[in-house]
């Protein structure tokens, strides 16, 4: 249990060469405090997706240790000078920044209150961690890039995945016809459970 100044903390550090990576625990790491615009959350869960390491390198400042976990979920447990919009107690999940000085993978992180939400009470934290980059991929895809309306007949490549799984519902939320690919015959019965039902191009 870390004590009043420190806390745990997972780090990613880097050989000279930035070929080789290992992963870095410790339990000395100094807590944080909510700037303007921040809140700072007390982590009850956090989501490890796949990362490029020669991206994340490219925008961190500091090559001492970069940030591991970017999908967080926990309990806000402190609020900058400014925040109205949170209050401390409040369960919120959200993404840090592939820039953020924190690991998302730690006792506690500082996050921008623009990239949090609060978290539906009938979805544990675990899943909000989970689910939080899936959706905001497919929501991205489906509003911004696609301006997908009523209607529309949209195709999701590779339906089973999480991502597509999160496009799927929203897609058939908005009222568009929704098809569907998979790449295994476990995907395509998967698929074929799903209600409402959705038509599909196996491959």
């Amino acid at each position: 249990v870390p004590d009043k100044e420190n806390m745990r903390a997972v780090s990613l550090q880097l050989s000279e060469d930035g070929v080789q990576s290992k992963l870095v625990y410790t339990d000395d790491a100094p807590f944080l405090s909510a700037r303007s615009g921040h809140v700072l959350i007390d982590v009850k869960a956090c989501g490890l997706s796949p990362l490029n390491v020669k991206t994340l390198s490219a925008v961190q400042e500091s090559q001492d240790g970069l940030p591991v976990g970017f999908e967080v979920s926990g309990m806000v447990k402190e609020v900058g000078p400014d925040v109205t919009s949170f209050q401390v107690g409040e369960s919120v999940t959200g993404l840090l920044p592939l820039s953020s000085e924190c690991s998302g993978c730690a006792d506690e992180c500082e996050i921008s209150v623009f990239a949090i939400v609060n978290k539906p009470e009938n979805v544990n934290h675990i899943t909000a961690a989970g689910a939080i980059l899936p959706g905001v991929w497919a929501y991205t895809a489906l509003h911004y890039q696609g301006h997908v309306t009523a209607g529309d007949t949209v195709l999701i490549c590779d339906g089973a995945t999480a991502n597509g799984l999160v496009a799927i519902q929203l897609a058939q939320l908005w009222g568009a016809k929704v098809m569907a690919t998979a790449a295994q015959q476990e995907e395509t019965d998967y698929l074929e459970k799903l209600e409402p039902p959705l038509g599909r191009q196996q491959r």
